[in-house]
């Protein structure tokens, strides 16, 4: 199981600015996603591994540093730019849904070695991380052992339909209002899915 948190950054007055960001432990580009996404480490290697997804869509991971990196004296932090945004833009013209979201995300984790990953996702990032566990769900009931008496495929087709439903009211309820330019404020969301993993986030 894993984690997710949808986290909100407090607002920096100007008179203190950032301190520089510094350079990634480790970076590259995926090789198993459809368009090469770009991604970058912070932190110690033998630390606990947390996944951090920028909000957008179209956005970046630049601007979640250097704040988030509080959490790499304690963690490993994975953090990648999504398709199209940042060091992953394509000249590919296939629309990029929230289901692509969800596959770059399961692809990237598999590809990086993070297994059943704890995830910190930023506004939309929080909202990505909450359609990967949706899916993740379903792919797991179904796959799960059916009793004799059980119909596979009137109980699957169930499973998708509650999966659709969950997957495209969050959608609706929450991407489409958060990609406007003028939103200023985000909800914080917590979702466990699993009781067996947390991040101390």
């Amino acid at each position: 199981g894993f984690y997710i948190s949808a986290v909100r950054q407090k607002p920096i007055a100007n008179s203190h600015p950032l301190p520089p960001i510094p350079s990634p432990r480790a970076s590259g580009f995926t090789t198993t996603t459809a368009v090469p996404l770009y991604w970058a480490r912070y932190g110690p290697t033998d630390a606990p591994k947390l996944l951090v997804l920028h909000g957008g869509p179209g956005a970046h991971h630049d601007y979640l540093l250097p704040q988030m990196l509080e959490l790499a004296d304690d963690h490993e932090l994975v953090f990648y730019d999504q398709r199209g945004g940042g060091q992953s833009k394509t000249d590919d013209r296939t629309p990029i849904t929230w289901r692509t979201h969800v596959d770059d995300l399961d692809a990237i984790a598999g590809e990086l070695g993070l297994d059943s990953p704890s995830v910190v996702g930023y506004s939309w990032g929080g909202l990505l991380a909450m359609l990967h566990a949706i899916e993740a769900v379903a792919a797991r009931a179904r796959h799960a052992p059916l009793g004799r008496a059980a119909r596979p495929g009137r109980r699957h087709a169930a499973v998708r339909a509650d999966q659709e439903r969950c997957a495209d009211g969050a959608v609706r309820g929450g991407v489409m209002r958060r990609m406007t330019p003028s939103s200023s404020s985000f909800n914080a969301v917590t979702v466990a899915a699993g009781a067996d993993r947390r991040a101390a986030v």
